[in-house]
């Protein structure tokens, strides 16, 4: 479907032309990495955003703050650079010396801090009975450092480490495949690898019991308060209360994922965890556990081939073992910094709307907390005695706005040339599909094909996902996959890291991988070459 209008940011309609203040060539570019369209409050939530973004691009320049104009259009935010960037290089340049220049590593030192201290102070949101502008206030807060962190330190970040193609780097100094570069990236520390080791931990505990694991299948939230003599229960509530206080403001959001702004957290709807969880218990956990050892050990011989290969050649060593740790600290910060940045600012933000919402139904002015998403903020602060008539009617328009295609540009002017942000191989060839490797290993397996990107898959152990694309709302899973095929997707993103990670062979950018493989049918993925064998 086709554009019917177009709104502001203000969402006043206009006819469908250029702003007056916008110059003739001026063109728009479709932010496709916002998930889909907003409502109305998160119309507001993305203006203050690129209010940050701009204040980001005068202070550092760098590139991927310039994009910092932004209109809404049914609903879908696009972008555009200013006609005029006089002096952004020069700033960038400056930028990143000083970066570069701080002790210790940037994002560590300078922004890690900052943002985790924002998510832990407004991670404790007032109760809905509080008084009304209490909870305003709070919620104008958590707009602000959403802001901050998604409009500004975020792109801040993207100077905090120098790109690197390690699978090349590898290839170059030690002659091995460079498929083999992303065993010695398997097993990192970060804070998924955390969460999966919280979820197969509560999944262990529900195997114990048949009544729990019912309860934790059935992803009842109610049946895990039954049973108070069950010592069982209580030991997976207490736990499951843990991993919600530390994990609960996930959302789900990050490059690769559908998740929308206005998704909800795990603390909002805690079957999203439990769902996890039964993945986990339906999967053989000592088997996981030896996989986890069998790839620690690969791991092991392969680094010391290689150092062993190096021994009479000091200089390449060197060469060798800096560009690992860049590639480690990559790695780290690629999944260190979307969950405090990505999930957790859209977390408190989503859950401080979540709370007035939850206010505005107890005073009888609208049915349902999530209905505050259609309202904006403005009429937050003041809202009418009822506010069902105007929620109905922007309801109804923002689920056309969904069933829209939006165009990748608006506007007659050139779109700015920027790099890809993916990889794509070359689709079909006769019963191989050939794709981009992006982690290392061979698996055949059960094609579990999963069209939609919405929803969490449902995947059993060994299964090989195959999907659009993946991020963040579906990696705390990928532990029991045996592989991964995406039709989208780059090397570095956060799909990709995650199957490094634990060592699942992984091909993306086949292009057509949803459409050229049937659900059930049995499939090799190797991760080496980036082919898929069709049987």
């Amino acid at each position: 479907m086709s554009f019917l209008s177009l709104t502001t940011p203000n969402n006043a309609s206009m006819p469908f032309e250029l702003r007056w203040d916008d110059p003739a060539d001026a063109t728009y570019v479709w932010n496709r990495y916002m998930g889909g369209p907003v409502t109305r409050f998160y119309e507001d939530a993305v203006a203050a955003m690129y209010v940050a973004k701009r204040r980001c691009y005068e202070e550092t320049g760098v590139p991927n703050s310039r994009g910092h104009l932004f209109r809404v259009i049914d609903g879908w935010v696009f972008n555009r650079e200013p006609g005029d960037l006089t002096g952004a290089d020069e700033r960038a340049e400056r930028f990143r010396n000083d970066a570069m220049a701080v002790e210790g590593d940037y994002y560590e030192v300078v922004l890690r801090p900052e943002v985790v201290a924002l998510v832990e102070r407004l991670r404790k949101h007032p109760k809905p009975t509080a008084p009304y502008p209490e909870l305003i206030t709070h919620l104008e807060e958590c707009v602000q450092a959403h802001a901050r962190v998604m409009g500004d330190l975020h792109w801040r970040m993207t100077f905090s480490w120098e790109r690197l193609d390690w699978p090349a780097t590898f290839h170059e100094l030690t002659g091995e495949p460079a498929g083999q570069a992303s065993v010695l990236l398997s097993g990192a520390r970060t804070e998924l690898s955390k969460v999966i080791k919280r979820l197969c931990a509560l999944a262990e505990i529900a195997q114990s019991d048949e009544a729990l694991r019912h309860a934790v299948e059935t992803r009842d939230v109610r049946k895990l308060r039954g049973h108070p003599d069950n010592a069982t229960f209580r030991k997976f509530r207490t736990s499951f209360r843990t991993l919600l206080r530390r994990y609960g403001q996930r959302t789900g959001q990050g490059w690769g994922s559908a998740a929308p702004m206005g998704a909800p957290t795990w603390n909002m709807r805690p079957d999203i965890p439990l769902g996890m969880i039964a993945t986990y218990a339906r999967s053989d956990l000592s088997a996981f556990k030896t996989r986890e050892k069998a790839a620690a050990d690969e791991r092991q011989r392969l680094l010391q081939r290689v150092q062993r290969s190096m021994r009479n050649d000091p200089e390449r060593r060197s060469r060798f073992e800096r560009a690992r740790r860049r590639a480690i600290r990559t790695a780290h910060v690629m999944e260190d910094h979307n969950h405090w940045m990505d999930q957790c600012s859209a977390g408190i933000m989503r859950e401080a709307l979540d709370v007035v919402g939850k206010r505005l139904v107890l005073d009888g002015r609208i049915d349902s907390a999530d209905d505050a998403m259609h309202v904006s903020l403005d009429e937050l602060r003041t809202p009418p005695d009822d506010l069902r008539t105007r929620i109905s009617d922007r309801a109804r328009r923002f689920a056309e706005q969904e069933t829209f295609d939006p165009p990748k540009k608006i506007g007659s002017g050139d779109a700015p040339k920027q790099p890809s942000l993916e990889d794509e191989g070359q689709g079909l060839d006769g019963s191989l599909l050939r794709g981009v490797a992006a982690s290392a290993g061979r698996y055949t397996g059960r094609a579990r094909v999963w069209p939609k990107i919405v929803d969490t898959p449902e995947v059993d152990d060994g299964d090989i996902l195959v999907a659009p694309d993946a991020g963040p709302a579906w990696t705390p899973v990928f532990a029991v996959l045996g592989a991964l095929v995406l039709d989208r997707g780059a090397s570095f993103q956060h799909a990709a890291v995650v199957a490094r990670e634990y060592g699942i062979p992984a091909v993306l950018g086949t292009q057509e991988a949803t459409t050229a493989i049937r659900d059930g049918q049995t499939i090799t993925v190797d991760g080496n070459t980036g082919v898929v064998e069709l049987a």
